[in-house]
């Protein structure tokens, strides 16, 4: 069975959600991290205003993440997807690596964090409205800060924000950031708030008529969601987790989006 998890890690190698928290996992812990998220959305926002286009996505993400010392993180993730422009299938294959420079848990005034995920999507998706892709290869630079607040040898919340850009090998790039507060009761369950946003810098407005859709390199996108994530921890089980997010504001991007996600975190060791 360990070699299955072996397998996985070496064919994700050559390549929904990254993890940027600025805390990381146990040393030479895996943690083996699948999600699926259910998202609506029947309208997109245009030069003239809000336009029909409806798409009920379903997105299936497969994470393994690695602490092999305590500075540093990995992670690679394989997205499948299954859109209004799709079937069910491979969406994007991502690796990511961080590295840990302040840690409030041992003494220091935060947390901080730096890292950098290359993203590879596939050629049906980046030319899927509701993917949001720019180009063949897309990278991002991203850090975090963050502090705990602690009560004897347990937080009981925790603040982070994250913060990066973006670029592609065609296009103008991007930005975007993630707020997130958190609160912990008993060390068995967390609730989360957050606010992500994420902003290109192109000239172009969107135009949904075009075919294909080349994607958003030259887009002047906005967006802005907000939600909340329920976690549970489960004893020598794992952690498992509800989250739900809606779109508060859209420019040339898909608008009014509700998503839906379950989500699991498996931790092992080989």
């Amino acid at each position: 069975m360990k070699y299955l998890w072996v397998i996985f890690l070496l064919l994700a190698q050559p390549l929904m959600a990254t993890e940027t928290k600025p805390w990381f996992g146990n040393v030479m812990e895996f943690e083996f991290r699948p999600t699926y998220s259910f998202r609506h959305f029947s309208e997109v926002d245009v030069s003239q205003g809000p336009s029909a286009y409806t798409s009920d996505d379903s997105l299936l993400n497969l994470s393994l993440a690695l602490t092999p010392v305590s500075q540093w993180n990995g992670e690679v993730e394989m997205l499948v997807a299954r859109t209004a422009e799709q079937g069910f299938s491979i969406a994007h294959l991502k690796a990511t690596a961080r590295y840990l420079w302040c840690d409030d848990i041992i003494g220091d005034p935060f947390s901080l964090t730096t890292g950098l995920s290359l993203t590879v999507p596939v050629k049906t998706s980046q030319q899927d409205i509701s993917m949001g892709y720019h180009g063949d290869v897309e990278a991002e630079l991203h850090a975090a800060l963050g502090r705990e607040m602690t009560r004897c040898d347990s937080w009981i919340a925790r603040g982070w924000l994250v913060g990066g850009g973006g670029i592609a090998n065609i296009g103008s790039p991007w930005l975007f950031f993630d707020a997130n507060i958190e609160g912990n009761y008993c060390d068995r369950h967390h609730l989360r708030f957050f606010i992500t946003g994420r902003f290109g810098v192109g000239d172009d407005n969107l135009d949904i008529t075009q075919d294909p859709f080349v994607g958003y390199s030259d887009i002047n996108h906005h967006s802005i969601d907000t939600g909340f994530r329920y976690t549970y921890l489960m004893d020598y089980c794992g952690v498992f987790y509800l989250e739900y997010s809606h779109r508060i504001m859209a420019k040339n991007y898909p608008e009014d989006v509700a998503t839906y996600t379950i989500g699991y975190m498996l931790p092992f060791s080989l």
